[in-house]
């Protein structure tokens, strides 16, 4: 799966960057802080596994798009379902420099990163 708009890669990179924390809560059973548990955990994988944090953090860091005033009037509704529909086919596409980083390496280093956690914490 990969996002179609910006409402979907904000959603995705928001799960990426958790990782982390939630790697580290599994594998010490015990909590961390979000922001706290990258520096925790970052030596526990090779650069090529923890490449996909690195694009997501830089990615949200450069956060940034335009939206249409149609698209902001519907973004707008307070009726659920005129904003679900309005984020599923109204919302602003990803920006390509955005879509450049996550090329196929990032979702390639992104899987290796997941199985690798999921072995360590077995």
């Amino acid at each position: 799966w990969k996002p179609n708009n910006i409402y979907q890669l904000k959603s995705m990179l928001s799960q990426i960057m958790l990782i982390p924390c939630l790697y580290y809560s599994a594998k010490y059973e015990e909590g961390i802080f979000k922001r706290e548990s990258f520096d925790a955990v970052r030596t526990d994988f090779s650069k090529e596994d923890w490449m996909p944090i690195e694009i997501a953090s830089d990615i949200r860091k450069k956060w940034t798009y335009n939206i249409s005033y149609p698209q902001r009037l519907l973004l707008q509704q307070s009726n659920k379902y005129i904003r679900k529909i309005a984020t599923r086919f109204f919302s602003p596409r990803i920006p390509g420099f955005f879509q450049k980083e996550m090329n196929s390496e990032f979702y390639k280093n992104l899987k290796l990163l997941v199985a690798k956690i999921e072995k360590e914490i077995k």
